[in-house]
């Protein structure tokens, strides 16, 4: 499901995105690959594959896949906000469901082709062992821009 967004998303003649790293602390330290590919200035999917909880255990695998609206704030400034899933799979081993929100603010260097943001997603896991266990993520990325 979420190969055929991206495929379709990309396949339009506006497809833009980024790529880069995304830094997380709050429930544990995170860090993942990050995608994001826009189909109109306003709407995009962002994609983020890394580990969670990385200094105790048990270290969780995440996936997790984020609709933005984005919206100018700034000169180079925007906010976003929208509905985020993530699947989960652990060391010990068990596995899960997050549904939540991430939201935040993003700024586009003048100089080079990046963009810095600073974002917060709060998330419940509602399937698996720890259903109904909120956890929390507020993190910091730097994306290049393509």
């Amino acid at each position: 499901m979420i190969l055929v967004a991206v495929l379709a998303f990309t396949c339009t003649g506006y497809a833009q995105g980024a790529v880069g790293v995304r830094v997380g602390c709050l429930s544990g330290i995170s860090a993942e690959a990050s995608f994001q590919s826009e189909f109109s200035y306003h709407h995009r999917l962002e994609l983020d594959a890394g580990i969670s909880n990385i200094t105790k255990s048990p270290v969780w695998f995440n996936l997790t896949a984020a609709y933005h609206y984005r919206s100018y704030l700034l000169s180079r400034t925007n906010w976003f906000a929208g509905p985020a899933l993530a699947a989960r799979v652990s060391t010990d081993p068990h596995a899960g469901l997050a549904a939540g929100l991430q939201a935040g603010l993003e700024y586009e260097l003048d100089i080079l082709p990046l963009t810095i943001s600073l974002d917060f997603r709060p998330m419940v896991n509602v399937l698996g062992p720890y259903a109904y266990h909120p956890y929390f993520d507020l993190g910091l990325s730097l994306r290049y821009l393509i």
